[in-house]
């Protein structure tokens, strides 16, 4: 019988202000800009891993969210793309272990390349 090939399954989040001219970026480590979000767990749908992650990485809860999007990340994983809107004031509260920083970067940053994304780069730009 043949080996079933099975994709890890992330969701990720362009977090915009409500002008669309800045994106929430995560860094799990100092320089190395992400999205918020991460792989889905067993039993979850989509939507409730996204809200999941949100909570757990940035003490944000009900934030309307919208699957926009999935794209094959370079390591393999399936990446299903969410936006949603929130004010550059809210207050965060930071998952220590995963994150180290979270802080609002303008677009156009990300499409001069002074914040490096590599496959999500793509994403915020194009949802912008």
């Amino acid at each position: 019988m043949a080996e079933r090939f099975h994709n890890r399954i992330s969701c990720k989040i362009a977090l915009y202000t409500p002008t669309r001219d800045k994106v929430l970026v995560v860094e799990s480590h100092p320089g190395k800009y992400s999205l918020p979000g991460g792989h889905m767990e067993e039993g979850e749908t989509p939507d409730d891993a996204m809200r999941r992650e949100l909570f757990e990485e940035l003490g944000l809860r009900d934030i309307t969210i919208r699957r926009t999007d999935f794209w094959l990340h370079e390591s393999g994983k399936l990446i299903l793309g969410y936006t949603g809107t929130v004010d550059e004031a809210v207050s965060l509260v930071l998952q220590a272990e995963e994150i180290h920083r979270a802080h609002w970067v303008t677009v156009e940053q990300i499409i001069c390349g002074e914040i490096a994304m590599r496959s999500y780069g793509d994403f915020v730009v194009a949802s912008q």
